[in-house]
């Protein structure tokens, strides 16, 4: 990230953080029920709501601007991210399964990671927060909406924490930050502009093409690797392996806590060449155990990365970003 980039995130996050002190100065510090019954309420509140909205995301990669939509359909609810820098694209979902397009292309394909895919998850009315403490932090402003705060802090500190503002009459989302376990930015998401109601947008939401489904949980019961400590609130939701170009396969165990989720690839040393990188919220972490590498890829801060490779030997002299 940017010098100034990583500075002007921060400096909104400063921002928000005090003007939220100064609420609960004034206000007592409200239940984490409480906290928990408001989250429950906008992620309802999302699954019947028909709006749209722009909003810009920063992280490592800069600033980019996109349009969002959903509305109510058969069988759950369609939503749609469409990109506002350059061609048109961006991916459709119906509830949790979904495509991406490129229309300037003409091209339709399975769906692929996008830095988006935190909120529709996070507020998802399917997603339950695992081991997460949920403080309503105050109220203030956010592009003109009366909105109040909302600080998901997990219990174990390796996983991300959110800052969440919630549009008072709305009950809609009008910001996200994302945080490591350690205060620092990785993404925020700012929406500029919202529109309840149907319009252009939400009318215009992808209604065609395959909607791939979430990978599926392995048919038979596979055990961890024993190399790997992975913490308690993620457990094994996908396993098999990827076929090899002239090389072995290349085995591979999925986690997921619910809301994000991290794939340890297991191959013969050497056969990986990604070295340990940070790239807004995903993470890439690589140690060697004797004939084999093993890494770590997923939306997970590096320290939740280190604490399930910890059992593997550090390469000698490595410095992690």
């Amino acid at each position: 990230m940017s010098g100034a980039l990583r500075r002007g995130i921060l400096g909104l996050v400063g921002a928000w953080g005090l003007s939220a002190l100064m609420a609960v100065e004034v206000q007592a510090a409200p239940p984490a029920d409480d906290c928990l019954a408001r989250l429950q309420e906008v992620q309802q509140r999302m699954a019947g709501a028909e709006y749209s909205m722009t909003a810009v995301l920063g992280n490592d990669s800069g600033m980019n601007s996109y349009r969002y939509a959903r509305r109510p359909a058969e069988g759950g609810v369609l939503s749609q991210w469409k990109s506002l820098n350059g061609e048109i694209s961006g991916y459709a979902l119906r509830n949790q399964a979904g495509f991406d397009f490129n229309r300037d292309r003409g091209y339709v394909g399975p769906l692929s990671w996008h830095p988006t895919r935190i909120f529709d998850r996070l507020f998802d009315a399917g997603t339950t927060l695992k081991d997460y403490v949920c403080v309503l932090s105050g109220r203030t402003r956010v592009a003109g909406y009366r909105a109040t705060l909302m600080r998901l802090a997990p219990r174990d500190d390796l996983r991300y924490h959110y800052l969440v503002a919630v549009d008072d009459a709305l009950r809609l989302p009008v910001e996200l930050d994302v945080l490591t376990p350690q205060g620092f930015a990785v993404m925020r998401l700012h929406v500029t502009a919202l529109h309840e109601g149907a319009d252009e947008e939400t009318g215009d939401i992808l209604n065609g093409g395959e909607y791939y489904p979430p990978t599926p949980r392995p048919g038979r019961q596979e055990a961890v690797w024993s190399e790997l400590t992975v913490p308690a609130a993620f457990s094994l939701s996908d396993a098999g392996q990827l076929p090899g170009e002239g090389q072995a396969a290349m085995a591979f165990q999925t986690f997921s806590d619910g809301l994000t989720d991290f794939r340890v690839y297991r191959a013969p040393s050497g056969s990986l060449t990604v070295p340990a990188v940070q790239n807004g919220t995903l993470t890439v972490l690589r140690r060697v155990l004797g004939n084999y590498e093993f890494a770590v890829a997923g939306e997970v801060p590096l320290a939740l990365a280190e604490q399930v490779l910890s059992r593997l030997p550090k390469p000698a002299g490595a410095a992690h970003p």
